[in-house]
């Protein structure tokens, strides 16, 4: 048997370094990026902090035209219808409330009351202050309607309820946001057990209960049993160290009545550092020293490239999603559109890739609140007509049939999805409706007729 040498042409992708790190920059969350600029700070001497906010070149306009033409191209449906990360503290959690405050169209005034109430929230998240001193404070004449309206908006921000002046209303907002959902009797007991009885409620004999509230054993254990499902502080962080708040990458602003996307200012910004760029041509420093500095130099050049690039894909992305996706900003998730990576990555000319690893660990900021940016990627359902309809619009229509059906009449999936059929034209298979109920977290019909009983 003899040996023989054999010579072979053959391809082999190889990922250079450079290349690795801008792949892992575009894949980095907020606090992820700021954590890798850090190290590269200590590493680097040729980089620095800037001083100056990256603000001014990272806001679009949403309502450009530049996509309209690759919509039209590469879709083939037809339209249908917690901010740093870091421990939480009541500074962190201040500046979350105050961040989300833009979202909502405020006068003015309303905008400083709003400053206010939030300034005089103590770490559990309630409000320690009073209508007196906002008006000394502001010196001004102010209504106690005014100043109520502006606090029952601070209630909506994340997290839900933060500003209630105690834990009675606290509760009582909680009880109210569940009200759809749970026994009309039920409710009501739990109702007035919290304004009357919420502190001597473990103390009081349940016969007693029963007497005064003219009602059951039974629903009195369930007026009960819902109480203590309720939080009892607005701030449900505010005793561990361990929890964090979302840091949006992205916000929606509203300017002059057009939405704006504007990347988050907050993250650590690089620069070169003059000052060590200048020994590199030093005529006293050694040989080894100008190699050491080159070398920096060049990995400080690209890095400082590679975030610029991120922003960029990063702005881009979230502008086209929000192009298409545009009536979410006013109707929220009815109102998300099928949409695909493939179809974003067409538009933009880039690999589908290059999108998933942009929009990976990142959030936005909305009207509606902070999502990741997978939610607006929707798959789709086919309706009678032969459109498409998102995946998230039918769940959103089967909850809001749940919610308003009667507490006698509850309604099976297989007549969810005749109902889905017959006034909305999306024809989908009973196990799906089924699979959505589930997915929401909503009883089946036999455990909801339970509850009302």
């Amino acid at each position: 048997m003899k040996n023989k040498l054999q010579q072979k042409l053959y391809q082999k992708s190889v990922i250079t370094h450079d290349l690795q790190q801008a792949i892992l920059l575009m894949q980095l969350s907020s606090d992820d990026l700021d954590e890798k600029i850090k190290t590269e700070l200590t590493e680097n001497p040729l980089l620095k902090l800037t001083v100056e906010s990256k603000n001014n070149d990272t806001s679009i306009n949403i309502l450009s035209d530049r996509y309209a033409q690759s919509w039209h191209q590469t879709s083939k449906y037809t339209p249908s219808f917690q901010v740093d990360i870091e421990d939480v503290s009541q500074h962190n959690l201040h500046a979350y409330l105050m961040s989300q405050i833009n979202f909502f169209t405020l006068t003015d005034l309303e905008t400083a009351i709003a400053w206010y109430i939030i300034d005089s929230i103590n770490d559990d998240g309630f409000f320690i202050g009073n209508f007196n001193e906002i008006k000394k404070s502001l010196n001004i004449k102010l209504k106690k309607q005014q100043f109520e309206r502006v606090r029952k908006i601070i209630h909506e921000l994340d997290p839900n309820g933060i500003g209630c002046q105690d834990l009675t209303e606290f509760l009582l907002y909680q009880l109210h946001k569940k009200q759809k959902i749970t026994c009309s009797t039920v409710y009501n007991l739990a109702e007035k057990l919290i304004k009357n009885d919420l502190i001597s409620l473990n103390l009081v004999q349940d016969h007693i209960m029963i007497k005064k509230y003219h009602t059951d054993k039974k629903t009195l254990y369930k007026a009960i049993a819902l109480i203590k499902k309720l939080q009892m502080r607005p701030n449900p962080f505010s005793d561990s160290n361990s929890t964090h708040y979302i840091k949006p990458d992205v916000y929606m602003t509203k300017i002059d009545g057009q939405w704006h996307i504007k990347l988050n200012s907050n993250h650590l910004v690089l620069t070169l550092d003059k000052n060590n760029l200048q020994l590199l041509n030093h005529a006293r420093a050694k040989k080894e020293v100008r190699e050491y500095l080159k070398a920096n130099l060049y990995s400080a050049k690209w890095l400082i490239k590679c975030l610029a690039h991120r922003d960029k894909v990063l702005l881009e992305v979230s502008q086209a999603i929000f192009t298409y996706q545009r009536d979410f900003l006013t109707k929220g998730n009815i109102a998300i559109k099928p949409l695909t990576q493939l179809q974003i990555a067409k538009m933009l000319n880039l690999h589908e890739s290059s999108i998933s690893r942009i929009i990976a660990n990142k959030y936005i900021a909305t009207p509606f609140g902070i999502f990741p940016f997978k939610h607006f990627f929707a798959s789709h359902l086919k309706q009678v007509n032969n459109t498409h309809i998102s995946n998230k619009i039918v769940s959103g229509l089967i909850k809001n049939m749940i919610a308003h059906e009667s507490s006698e009449k509850k309604f099976s999936d297989q007549q969810l999805t005749d109902l889905l059929k017959k006034e909305y034209g999306i024809q989908i298979a009973r196990r799906t409706v089924s699979k959505y109920r589930q997915s929401l977290g909503i009883l089946s019909t036999k455990y909801r007729r339970k509850l009302n009983h």
